[in-house]
């Protein structure tokens, strides 16, 4: 178990350059492009079996996006702007549901985007099942869950971009090589006060795979992750990470923390 108040790590470890040529290869693949800038406004609002929908408000420019309750089956593309997508209602009953057809988010290298209060589940792809970001992206009292990934990131796939995870839940999600919960591809992660537990992946990283990229996190836990090589908690390839605050890395199998 890994509990401490402050520590800082930069390490190294070998791996296999074909695996790294099959990520950069695959990353190449899902790039989001960038569109055409849409008239900005101001918000709207989304509700269930409206004849609107999330993306349909994000194409039409909305800044500011408001969801009712209810599960919306949708795979979300926002290529550029600074744009926040906020549950109406508490709790886990505002649910963007990828349908196993895509990422249920994705989010361009010109994008700011804020989820709030949101379930993202159900998506299905190489990188990126639940999340897939090339910009930034915040989320806030927000679930990712039940993901999948043939390759890796099934939680959140983070290429270059920043992540911000604030009272949030990574949790259930299945990568069949690496990054169970979240994939951190030479980008920046910030995890505060959230958990990533019960994550799957078949290789390494089942919690976290911070490949050249910066992990903090900050009063979080990484718990009840399983990878089949190691890294059941954090892999570290060649990146820096620290556990500040009251951050727990336990229980997870075949170890907590691999590379460091």
């Amino acid at each position: 178990m890994f509990s401490h108040s402050s520590l800082r790590i930069r390490r190294s470890t070998r791996f296999n350059s074909l695996f790294l040529t099959l990520a950069v290869s695959a990353v190449s693949l899902g790039a989001v492009h960038s569109a055409e800038a849409a008239p900005v406004k101001d918000s709207c609002q989304v509700k269930k079996n409206s004849s609107g929908t999330i993306q349909q408000a994000i194409d039409s420019g909305c800044t500011a996006i408001r969801v009712f309750p209810g599960t919306y089956t949708e795979n979300l593309i926002i290529p550029s702007g600074n744009v926040s997508i906020t549950a109406v209602s508490n709790g886990k009953n505002t649910v963007i549901d990828g349908g196993a057809n895509g990422s249920v988010v994705r989010v361009g290298s010109a994008a700011q985007v804020t989820l709030t209060g949101l379930t993202i589940q159900n998506g299905n792809m190489p990188i990126g099942g639940g999340i897939y970001n090339l910009g930034s992206v915040s989320l806030i009292n927000t679930t990712v869950e039940n993901n999948f990934s043939s390759y890796g990131g099934a939680g959140i796939f983070n290429q270059f971009g920043t992540v911000t995870l604030s009272n949030s839940l990574i949790t259930n999600n299945t990568a069949v090589s690496v990054g169970g919960g979240i994939f951190n591809n030479e980008g920046t992660v910030t995890i505060d006060n959230s958990s990533v537990t019960n994550n799957e992946a078949g290789f390494q990283g089942g919690g976290i795979f911070n490949n050249k990229g910066f992990l903090s996190l900050i009063d979080s836990a990484v718990t009840g992750n399983v990878a089949g090589l190691n890294g059941g908690g954090i892999s570290n390839l060649q990146g820096e990470y620290e556990l500040l605050g009251s951050t727990v890395v336990a229980d997870n199998s075949p170890d907590d923390i691999a590379g460091d």
